[in-house]
């Protein structure tokens, strides 16, 4: 006896190679921009002027520029698999992780505005007297 499904088989079966380029273009793209990340954190030499700023040595086993590629390529990886999800209409699945990316996009000013009041905290002051003295009552 055939199982003859409702539609045919062939949309279930460009769905599902829509759904795996979208996984493998996405991983492409991961692994480009998590490289880029890790030579451009190298290039400016972030761990060094971490460890500088607070006193210590670079640890060789924890690497800023591994760990922010290393975020960069999931969070692309995550994004790539709810564009997938979604081609197949597993829309019960994907919202969760949608959700998820929602909310780290709506961190992700938050996290720049304190790395900005960060690294201007770490530049040394140029004025010509001491911060908190009044000028005026001289």
């Amino acid at each position: 006896m055939d199982v003859i499904l409702p539609g045919g088989v062939f949309p279930l079966v460009t769905n599902l190679l829509g759904a795996l380029a979208l996984l493998l273009v996405g991983w492409l793209v991961a692994g480009l921009l998590s490289k880029t990340v890790r030579g451009l954190l190298r290039r400016v030499n972030v761990d060094e002027r971490i460890s500088g700023v607070a006193g210590g040595t670079v640890s060789p086993g924890v690497r800023v520029d591994r760990w922010a590629g290393t975020i960069a390529f999931w969070v692309v990886m995550v994004l790539a698999i709810v564009a997938a999800l979604n081609v197949l209409n597993l829309t019960t699945v994907s919202e969760p992780l949608n959700q998820f990316l929602n909310q780290i996009f709506s961190f992700l000013p938050k996290l720049g505005a304190a790395a900005l009041l960060a690294a201007l905290g770490c530049v040394p002051r140029q004025a010509p007297w001491p911060i908190g003295v009044n000028q005026v009552g001289r």
